[in-house]
């Protein structure tokens, strides 16, 4: 729904269909409501995550950690890379990666 709300570019010109085609590769620029971003094929996040969220894409009874994370990591679906407690706190790494 980004694209088609107009907030995405891709080398500094906007898309709004979101089957426009792109050569992905890596170094390619785009932005996501004006904040540049260069395009990684594999996106690795490294996160501290703070007591009172789940790991969890469905979370139960506290907020989901993806929620802590910009829009443009959100839509690369990435995974939580193990998991930590919702009362615990630590690093937290997150990927696309599905190797």
């Amino acid at each position: 729904s980004m694209v088609q709300d107009g907030i995405v570019a891709v080398l500094g010109s906007t898309i709004t269909d979101p089957k426009h085609p792109i050569m992905a590769q890596d170094g390619l620029i785009f932005s996501v409501a004006d904040e540049e971003w260069t395009f990684r094929e594999k996106a690795y996040v490294i996160l501290h995550k703070p007591t009172g969220y789940e790991c969890s894409h469905r979370p139960m009874s506290h907020p989901s950690v993806f929620e802590l994370l910009p829009p443009q990591l959100q839509v690369r679906g990435v995974q939580c890379v193990g998991r930590l407690d919702a009362d615990t706190s630590g690093l937290l790494l997150l990927t696309d990666d599905g190797q």
